[in-house]
């Protein structure tokens, strides 16, 4: 005769209805403090996600100019983004970069920019970014966007003492067909804002983060060129530091 021992009698019954109904009601519980506080976890991992974006993009330059002898190309020109009021105050867009700077640029490896294109009257979705519609062309005559304002000029450079007064600041976008982004390079992806707000959203505002180049010298024979940092067009203008990031996240 088999003896069969309470515990494996009990666990051969399965779960009863009740049971059933507990766990299920446990289970809608927790799917109820997830989903309404999504949002805010949403959030929150994305701010944590770009704190050190700026940084991640320094250290991704700097590995590709050691690695390679040169910095990424087709950097997105800046010329047509929708950037913020703050932000676009401080530049000069559409700058057509003279041949000396073009070329000063070009050994650094700025061969290529993106020449960006107009959105269309309406965006094709929450995701769409003007660097979806664009246009490779040599950096040479190129038009782009340079550094005018002082306040982000001394954020930039703020040793200014000893140049000569030839100083330029060009900026361009980190967009999805920079070398510095996907293949073996040390970014996967453009780095882009997310959020909810309206100014996060990408039919009516330029995503990207950017890179500041500076070329400087008395003479086409003297001219030399520098990578400076990287910027974060936020409402308030151009940002140098992480917090830059918490502009774009919502209350």
């Amino acid at each position: 005769m088999k003896l069969h021992t309470l515990s494996s009698r009990a666990s051969a019954r399965g779960l009863t209805l009740i049971e059933l109904v507990v766990v299920l009601a446990i289970l809608v519980a927790l799917a109820g403090l997830i989903i309404g506080n999504f949002p805010s976890l949403l959030k929150k991992a994305s701010g944590s996600t770009s704190a050190n974006t700026i940084q991640d993009i320094g250290r991704a330059m700097s590995i590709r100019y050691t690695t390679k002898g040169s910095y990424p190309s087709g950097f997105d020109n800046l010329a047509l983004a929708s950037l913020p009021t703050n932000a676009l105050a401080q530049l000069e867009v559409g700058v057509a970069i003279s041949a000396t700077d073009a070329g000063v640029l070009t050994n650094l490896g700025l061969i290529q920019v993106v020449n960006l294109m107009p959105y269309p009257a309406t965006a094709p979705d929450a995701t769409w970014s003007v660097s979806d519609v664009t246009n490779l062309v040599s950096i040479v005559g190129a038009n782009v966007a340079q550094v005018t304002n002082t306040t982000l000029i001394n954020k930039l450079v703020p040793n200014t003492a000893g140049y000569t007064g030839t100083l330029r600041i060009y900026v361009f976008g980190v967009g999805k067909v920079c070398t510095l982004v996907g293949g073996d390079s040390t970014l996967l992806e453009a780095p882009t804002r997310t959020g909810t707000s309206e100014q996060d959203a990408s039919s009516t505002f330029y995503q990207r983060y950017c890179v500041a180049f500076l070329v400087d010298g008395a003479s086409a024979a003297t001219r030399k060129g520098r990578f400076i940092g990287v910027v974060a067009p936020t409402a308030t203008g151009f940002e140098v530091t992480d917090d830059a990031t918490k502009t774009y996240q919502t209350n």
